[in-house]
């Protein structure tokens, strides 16, 4: 299980996806549904296929939320879409098909519950069944 405060309990999940685009915009470009996304600079930006159907919250959009890129953060930037959502990887040494991870050490699932005012069996339970599962046992 999981519990809303610091138990002192290992975190065991983790959410994964990979970089399928990686895209250099201007500023002023704009980005996602409703081009809600706005460049203040030239920007590099990293497509990731995850999104709203697979229970990445909508409000996690427009830099709410961040995925672990390498070691670093990298905030989603504009809507998160049905399948997909763009990161800001600008200044971030990363490839096509690099491993992002949209929750795990470095920001877990307890930290993305408390940005959307709820509890972190929702976001876990949220996770759709087209997300592929992978157990693993020690």
């Amino acid at each position: 299980g999981i519990s809303s405060f610091e138990t002192g309990l290992e975190a065991v999940s983790t959410l994964k996806s990979r970089i399928v685009q990686i895209k250099r915009l201007r500023a002023g470009d704009t980005v996602g549904y409703g081009r809600r996304g706005v460049c203040l600079e030239d920007t590099v930006i990293a497509t990731v296929p995850i999104g709203y159907a697979d229970g990445l919250d909508r409000r996690l959009g427009k830099g709410v939320w961040h995925f672990g890129v390498n070691g670093r953060k990298a905030p989603i930037i504009g809507n998160v879409c049905m399948d997909t959502c763009m990161i800001n990887i600008t200044g971030i040494e990363v490839e096509e098909g690099d491993e992002v991870i949209v929750w795990g050490d470095q920001a877990g699932v307890r930290e993305m519950a408390r940005k959307l005012d709820t509890i972190p069996y929702e976001i876990l339970t949220s996770v759709s069944s087209r997300v592929k599962r992978v157990y693993t046992k020690e």
